[in-house]
């Protein structure tokens, strides 16, 4: 039976026939039945020739039936550059025995169409060198049994945003590419789900989605797949098939070109897992409803960011030249490798809410070049990092700018500045064993944020990075709080703002090291800690202790003429608050000297 140019409608599986069922460009064929119905046909080819688009629609018969597949009898054979377009209605399938396509040199078929489809099996034309199947329709087409090459590679397309087609055969060999540049490919199958593709590439708004209820890698059987992406719409989804949780989707190399790569999931625990990347371009990486970990990224000279709101996501050593490194988005990411970037580091931008966390782990490094801390959580975990300048604040208001030094050390090769703008709450460089180890003299540069008492603490140890004694000058109008006990040794100048010592134990420890300290024209010094070297307070300082009030516990102290000593005194006692106040600012001095 043949057709063209017009419509056939075929109700029940006998109405086609015993025989083969030839359908010419611009046709229409209606299936129709109320139950899952396989036809008698024993073929249906699809032939050359113009118009190149074949309609196959499968519907209930009398307005009874819904959810029902309805199949074609026999192999279905598609001509080159024919398209077939399948129509669905009620929740209905159009079920396809074995499809191949034919034609010599490079013939094209395409599947078009909102429908949902189901093929038995697809292979390439056996007369051509190479043979591209095309899913460009809106529906779903699911592939259950293989997909194979015909006389040479067969590549599958993916090229209508919103379509999906899945893959589910266990011994595909297909050797041709898999591009996804548009919608999604879909397998649950580790190995061989994509043959023997030369590679998968996801593009513009495409989507690979890999399934599985446990952890696996995805491969050919010897090689994990090579995914290249190229533009920033692509996405990679990892999920279970059904039940799977906390896995871990394996996938090989990944190259990039300036883009960024999405990483979804189902929100069930999953991570994607990449082989080494290659960034041909600057690179973004956000994982949202799933994690990703990544074993190390490459390229000339290329900025690396670290975006998404998932946690657990990890990189290996990222080694791109001049190029820098951005943490964004509220997520957490750990830096496992020896890092070979020269380029800063920077948490956030200006103004930016807080950015979760950046973690060392292991031999996890960064640049030794400046780094910054708009907002979030920079966390040493315990290792020795080495920078140049730090930078902290300038986030959004609301937002706190931390580095986290646990056990480890962080060597400054530069200032530090805290940046008031936009009013962010205060920012801290943490630690109770953890050091902070000055590798010259390091200016202290605190603005004044309305959010923050104390603008910037340090609770690190802070000490001389080398076998010099190295001193800490404080800068700008804000508050520093050191609140550790301190083994600096070159002294301590407080040129303006407010210094507060809170750490130290008098006659054990000091706040300031071993040092002088110098309160210079508009600085204040003040806390409740203990300073063992001399305090000398010039003219124009402050020497303020406590912090409303409470004792400062210094070494000899001298106080120039011009400058001011700063006490707060509570009210005496009775109705009248006459007395004597039982609390007031007190400075525990050894000598006190003032000039005549």
């Amino acid at each position: 039976m043949s057709f063209s140019l017009g419509t056939l409608t075929a109700i029940g599986g006998n109405a086609l026939g015993a025989g083969p069922l030839l359908a010419n460009g611009g046709s229409t064929l209606n299936l129709r039945a109320d139950v899952d119905t396989t036809f008698t046909n024993t073929s249906f080819t699809i032939n050359s020739g113009a118009p190149t688009t074949t309609v196959v629609s499968v519907d209930q018969a009398t307005g009874a039936g819904t959810n029902h597949t309805l199949t074609l009898g026999g192999t279905t054979s598609i001509a080159a550059g024919k398209t077939l377009s399948i129509s669905s209605a009620n929740g209905y399938t159009l079920g396809l025995g074995a499809v191949v396509a034919t034609g010599s040199s490079t013939p094209s078929i395409t599947f078009s169409g909102a429908g949902t489809g189901v093929l038995a099996s697809l292979a390439g034309s056996v007369s051509a060198t190479t043979t591209t199947a095309n899913f460009n329709g809106s529906g779903t087409v699911t592939i259950t049994g293989n997909v194979n090459d015909g006389g040479g590679a067969l590549s599958l397309a993916k090229g209508v945003a919103g379509g999906t087609l899945i893959l589910q055969g266990t011994l595909s060999n297909y050797t041709g590419s898999t591009a996804i540049t548009n919608g999604t490919i879909q397998t649950a199958v580790a190995t061989k789900g994509f043959g023997n593709t030369s590679g998968i590439s996801v593009g513009t708004s495409g989507i690979l989605d890999l399934r599985n209820d446990s952890s696996v890698a995805f491969s050919n059987g010897t090689t994990n797949y090579a995914v290249s992406t190229s533009s920033s719409g692509a996405t990679i989804n990892v999920d279970h098939a059904s039940v799977g949780t906390n896995n871990t989707l394996t996938i090989g190399t990944l190259t990039m070109g300036a883009h960024t790569l999405n990483i979804t999931g189902g929100n069930d625990g999953y991570t994607l897992a990449t082989g080494a990347v290659t960034a041909n371009g600057n690179v973004s990486f956000n994982p949202t409803s799933a994690s990703v970990s990544l074993a190390s990224i490459t390229g000339t000279n290329r900025n690396v960011t670290l975006n998404g709101s998932a946690s657990g996501n990890s990189v290996g050593a990222i080694a791109t030249g001049t190029g820098t490194l951005t943490k964004l988005g509220t997520g957490f990411w750990t830096l496992t490798g020896s890092n070979s970037y020269t380029g800063t580091t920077t948490l956030g931008f200006s103004n930016s809410p807080d950015v979760g966390t950046l973690q060392l782990s292991g031999a996890g490094t960064i640049s030794n070049a400046a780094t910054t801390v708009f907002s979030g959580t920079l966390d040493l975990n315990g290792t020795t990092q080495t920078i140049t300048t730090l930078g902290l604040g300038g986030g959004a208001p609301g937002s706190t700018a931390t580095v986290s030094i646990g056990a480890g050390e962080l060597k400054l090769g530069g200032d530090v500045t805290y940046d008031a703008t936009n009013n962010p709450n205060g920012a801290t460089i943490s630690s109770s064993t953890g050091k902070l180890s000055l590798l010259g003299d390091r200016n202290f540069t605190v603005g004044d944020s309305t959010a923050a008492a104390n603008d910037l603490t340090v609770s690190a140890i802070i000490q001389n990075g080398d076998a010099t004694p190295r001193a800490l000058t404080k800068l700008g109008t804000g508050t520093l709080t050191l609140t550790a006990a301190n083994t600096y040794t070159g002294g301590t100048n407080v040129n303006a703002g407010t210094l507060l010592v809170n750490g130290g134990v008098a006659g054990t420890s000091s706040g300031t090291g071993t040092g002088t300290v110098m309160v210079n024209s508009t600085g204040t010094l003040g806390g409740t800690g203990a300073i063992s070297g001399a305090v000398a307070v010039n003219s124009g300082g402050t020497l303020a202790p406590g912090t409303s009030p409470g004792i400062l516990n210094t070494g000899a102290l001298t106080l120039a003429a011009s400058s001011t000593y700063s006490v707060d005194l509570n009210g005496g006692s009775g109705p009248t608050g006459t007395g004597a106040g039982t609390l007031y600012d007190q400075t525990g001095r050894q000598v006190l000297h003032r000039p005549q």
